[in-house]
Formats: structure tokens, sequence, C-alpha cells
């Protein structure tokens, strides 16, 4: 069993809360077939960032906004 946080993955509900709460996210490259196979791949907007060497600098600018509100009108039942 895992002591910490730390040492064990974040769950699917997990990722799905950061997403809820507008949360900028960022994921690596190697990340995509995991996010496809929890299926959560199809439904990243914006506020998630593939990181790499092109996408750091405004990866870390989004963190000044902690949260990506275009998220929350995507979210809303028509």
């Amino acid at each position: 069993m895992a002591e910490n946080m730390d040492d064990r993955a974040p769950t699917n509900a997990e990722f799905d809360g950061q997403v809820a709460h507008f949360k900028v996210l960022a994921y690596s490259p190697e990340a995509v077939p995991l996010l496809d196979k929890a299926g959560v791949a199809a439904n990243l907007d914006d506020g998630c960032v593939e990181l790499s060497a092109d996408t750091l600098n405004a990866y870390i600018a989004g963190l000044s906004e902690l949260r990506y509100w275009p998220r929350e009108q995507a979210m809303k039942a028509p």
C-alpha cells in the first residue's frame, strides 16, 4: 500500500476531478495512450497541454490563471 499520495498513480476519478475544477493540466506525449485507454483523451481541451520544449513556456504561463474557465461552459448541460 502506498505510504502517501506521491507513491501511487492518480485514478481516473482524480483526473476527472481536476478537469471538473477547471485546473490547467499537463501531460507528456508518452501519457497519450494511457489517457486514450482511460477514455479522457477525446475530451482534452485548450486547458490541457501536451508538454514539449515548444509548449513548456505556454503551460507555465497558463498556471498563473490556475483555472481554465472556458471549460466550465463546455461542461454545462444545454
